[in-house]
């Protein structure tokens, strides 16, 4: 069973450095794109050719008898 509350989820796109000391100067590149479908609950994430690190977090409140909800994940997109 489901506590029928909405999962808030939010992705996060960075470009895998090889020196991770410096940081990537730029704020209007766009490394990924995410599209959220609020009906079906799917997220797509479209890349545009450069490696990069995705994380995905999910979360959702208490709600009734069911506890808080957390899910991170990172991916490493090539």
């Amino acid at each position: 069973m489901t506590s029928g509350a909405t999962a808030r989820v939010k992705v996060t796109c960075d470009p895998l450095l090889r020196d991770r000391a410096v940081p990537d100067p730029r704020g209007d590149v766009v490394y990924c794109k995410v599209i959220k479908k609020r009906k079906s609950g799917l997220v797509t994430i479209t890349t545009y050719g450069i490696p990069i690190l995705v994380d995905v977090s999910v979360t959702a409140p208490v709600t009734g008898d069911y506890a808080a909800y957390r899910s991170v994940k990172k991916y490493r997109v090539r």
